[in-house]
C-alpha cells in the first residue's frame, strides 16, 4: 500500500507543480490582426484628402494587384490540371 500512496502523492504534487505552471506561460498575442482588421473596417468609413496625381496611383496599384491575383489563381489552376494529368502518364510509364 506504500508504493500506491506514493504514487498518488506523486501525482497530486505533479498535478499542482503543473497548475502553478500554467499561470507562467505566455499567452499568444494577435495584435497585428486586430490593428490590420480595425485598419480596414475604419478604412471604409474615413475620407482620406489625396492629391488626385497619388490617388491615379493608388488606384492603378490596387487594380495592378487584383489583376497579379487573378493571373496567380488561374496559374495554380492550370499548374493543378497539369500535375493531374501527368501523375497518371507518369504512373502509366512505371507499370
Amino acid at each position: 500500500m506504500g508504493t500506491i500512496q506514493a504514487a498518488s502523492g506523486l501525482f497530486n504534487t505533479l498535478t499542482s507543480a503543473a497548475g502553478s505552471v500554467s499561470e507562467y506561460l505566455p499567452e499568444p498575442v494577435a495584435e497585428g490582426i486586430d490593428f490590420a482588421q480595425s485598419l480596414t473596417s475604419a478604412r471604409q468609413g474615413i475620407e482620406i484628402d489625396v492629391s488626385p496625381a497619388y490617388q491615379d496611383l493608388i488606384d492603378k496599384q490596387i487594380e495592378t494587384q487584383q489583376e497579379l491575383q487573378q493571373v496567380t489563381f488561374t496559374s495554380n489552376i492550370e499548374r493543378s490540371e497539369h500535375e493531374t494529368r501527368m501523375a497518371a502518364i507518369r504512373n502509366v510509364r512505371v507499370a
